[in-house]
């Protein structure tokens, strides 16, 4: 298991571990904070250059779904992070398919 969690240079760090993740296949924690709107389009760009990566290398990739209270209420597969502001939809589990 690989846990990611570096405040906004997740690109950067799947990128270097790009290899090890093809030929290893760790299962991923991390936190991709929310772009809140389009207009953030650096964090947009961002994101997009994970979701790729991560798919194309075999990864399924599913939004952990955290109570207010921290709490693990389950986890829904997701093909985006989507543009949304909320930051209990910030934790993501992926696994290779």
């Amino acid at each position: 298991m690989l846990k990611v969690d570096v405040e906004g240079a997740e690109s950067e760090v799947f990128k270097g571990f790009r290899e090890i993740l093809i030929r290893d296949k760790p299962t991923l924690l991390f936190e991709i904070l929310p772009s809140y709107s389009t207009e953030n389009r650096f964090r947009v760009e961002r994101q997009s250059e994970i979701l790729d990566l991560l798919h194309s290398i075999g990864y399924q990739i599913n939004r952990l779904q955290i109570s207010g209270e921290g709490e693990f209420k389950g986890m829904n597969q997701v093909d985006d992070f989507g543009i949304h502001g909320d930051l209990s939809q910030c934790e993501y589990f992926a696994t290779p398919r």
